[in-house]
C-alpha cells in the first residue's frame, strides 16, 4: 500500500464514489443503477486494452464495482473486517493467479517487437488478444483483492461519515500518512544504500582476487 500510494488513494476513492452514487437511489433500483454504469465502464475499459493502451484500470475498476454490489448489503463493520481480508491475503495465503512465467514475458516481448515494428493490423490485433489474456489479465487479477478491499473500506468511510466535515479526523490522518510516507521513503533508500555497498564489496573483493591471481599469489597458496 505504501510503494503504490496514487494506487491506494484512487482505489479508495472509487469506493468513496460507489458509496455515494448508491446512496442516491433506492435499494430497489441500486443493483440495475450500478450495475449499468459498472458494464459501461467494462466496455470502455475492455476497449481501450484491446485497440488503445494496456495500461488500463478502467477494468480492474468495473470489475471490482460488480463484485461490490452485493456487498453493499454487509455492515459497516463488515466492510471493513472484509477489506482488511482482502487486501492482506494474497501476502499470507495461496493465490489462484500467478505471475507470468519468465518465458511466457520472452516470448511475448519478441511477438511485440514483430507485431508493433512489422505486422499488419490484423496480427496487431491478435497479439493485442494473446497479450490480454497471457499477461494484463493476470495482472489484474493479482490487483483484484487488493483493489476490492480498498473500494471496501471507501465505501465504509463514507458510510460513517469520515469523509465529511471531520478535520480531527484528516489531522490525524495527514500526520499519520506522513509519518508512513517518511518511513517508507527512507526504508527504499536504506534498501537502496545497502545494495550499492554490497555491490562494491563484490566488486573489491573480484579486484583483490584478480590482482592476487596475476601476482601469483593464489597459485603458489594452491601449491603449498
Amino acid at each position: 500500500m505504501v510503494e503504490f500510494k496514487a494506487f491506494t488513494l484512487f482505489s479508495f476513492l472509487f469506493g468513496v464514489g460507489v458509496a455515494i452514487q448508491a446512496g442516491r437511489v433506492s435499494s430497489q433500483q441500486r443493483i440495475g443503477f450500478l450495475a449499468r454504469r459498472f458494464g459501461a465502464l467494462l466496455a470502455i475499459g475492455l476497449i481501450h486494452i484491446l485497440f488503445i493502451w494496456n495500461g488500463d484500470i478502467l477494468t480492474l475498476y468495473a470489475i471490482c464495482g460488480l463484485v461490490v454490489i452485493p456487498l453493499l448489503r454487509l455492515r459497516d463493520y463488515a466492510l471493513f473486517v472484509f477489506g482488511l481480508a482482502l487486501i492482506i491475503w494474497p501476502n499470507i495465503a495461496p493465490f489462484p493467479v500467478v505471475f507470468p512465467a519468465t518465458a511466457t514475458l520472452k516470448s511475448l516481448t519478441a511477438g511485440a517487437l514483430h507485431a508493433y515494428g512489422k505486422g499488419t493490423w490484423h496480427q496487431l490485433f491478435a497479439f493485442r488478444l494473446l497479450e490480454t489474456r497471457l499477461l494484463i489479465l493476470p495482472l489484474l487479477m493479482l490487483s483484484l483483492p487488493r483493489t476490492l478491499g480498498l473500494m471496501l473500506w471507501g465505501i465504509g468511510a463514507w458510510r460513517k461519515g469520515w469523509m465529511e466535515n471531520n478535520p480531527r479526523l484528516w489531522r490525524w490522518a495527514a500526520i499519520l500518512g506522513t509519518t508512513v510516507g517518511i518511513a517508507g521513503h527512507c526504508d527504499v533508500y536504506c534498501q537502496a544504500g545497502i545494495a550499492a555497498t554490497a555491490r562494491q564489496v563484490a566488486r573489491d573483493a573480484g579486484r583483490q582476487s584478480e590482482k592476487r591471481l596475476q601476482s601469483g599469489d593464489i597459485g603458489d597458496h594452491g601449491v603449498g
